[in-house]
């Protein structure tokens, strides 16, 4: 069953409603300013600066910078065994099929996704 089952709205009605109920909610909310919403911003922000950072941090380490080991160890590494290569498939195709048939449960039964 819809949403928009029992009256006749268009979605973007409903999408203009929304944004309005949004706007409206995040102005109030700026008149209510406590110590526990500047704390979490805050952590927010500071949990965001430190994901940014150690991203940087590990594309520049790994495509940028020069390799850290020594040269012999470099040129003896190889590709993965059929043994890791099965399991990995297995683990792919276990993945899938999960989220095949639970993704009435994940997204919403009946979506069209």
């Amino acid at each position: 069953m819809s949403l928009f089952a029992f009256h006749e709205v268009s979605l973007l009605n409903y999408f203009e409603d929304l944004n309005l109920l949004l706007l409206t909610d995040s102005i109030e909310r700026l008149d209510n300013r406590t110590l526990k919403g500047h704390f979490s911003y805050a952590l927010g922000s500071l949990g965001v600066f430190l994901t940014a950072f150690y991203s940087t941090r590990l594309t520049y380490s790994t495509f940028l910078s020069t390799p850290n080991g020594y040269k012999s160890v470099i040129r003896s590494a190889y590709d993965s065994s059929y043994q890791i290569s099965i399991s990995s498939f297995l683990l792919v195709m276990s993945s899938v099929l999960i989220g095949f048939y639970a993704k009435d449960m994940l997204i919403g039964f009946g979506s069209g996704f």
